[in-house]
């Protein structure tokens, strides 16, 4: 019998709602499950609903920051425990919706994984 193979779901976390869409349809299209937040708020419910892998967080945001959030998922028992959790990235406004990488350089067409998004994957290949 075959089983599904379950997709790495990657949450998108920041206030600028284009830097969202264009992160997920990226990630979308690399054969990834793109789950947006425009909130710290959002994400902790979020995060509650899906079976989530990586987040991608967004440091500088109103109300509730990237730090703040990182903090309530790892004070959180049921986020805390998730082994997919334990290594939390998040990065500084720079790059939004232009494409680039910090620093001006650019994304590489056929961007490698980077080690926490090809551990998601083989995880969630089980």
């Amino acid at each position: 019998m075959d089983e599904a193979i379950r997709l790495p779901q990657i949450m998108v976390v920041d206030d600028d709602q284009d830097t969202v869409a264009i992160l997920a349809h990226h990630l979308q299209r690399e054969g990834f499950v793109p789950i947006q937040a425009n909130s710290g708020a959002q994400c902790l419910k979020l995060v509650h609903e899906n079976e989530v892998d990586v987040i991608l967080l967004d440091l500088m945001m109103p109300d509730m920051d990237g730090f703040q959030v990182v903090k309530a998922l790892r004070d959180d028992p049921e986020t805390a425990e998730n082994p997919h959790h334990h290594d939390y990235r998040a990065r500084r406004h720079g790059c939004a919706g232009r494409g680039d990488a910090p620093g001006g350089q650019r994304l590489p067409r056929q961007a490698s994984i980077p080690p926490p998004l090809a551990s998601a994957s083989a995880h969630s290949s089980r």
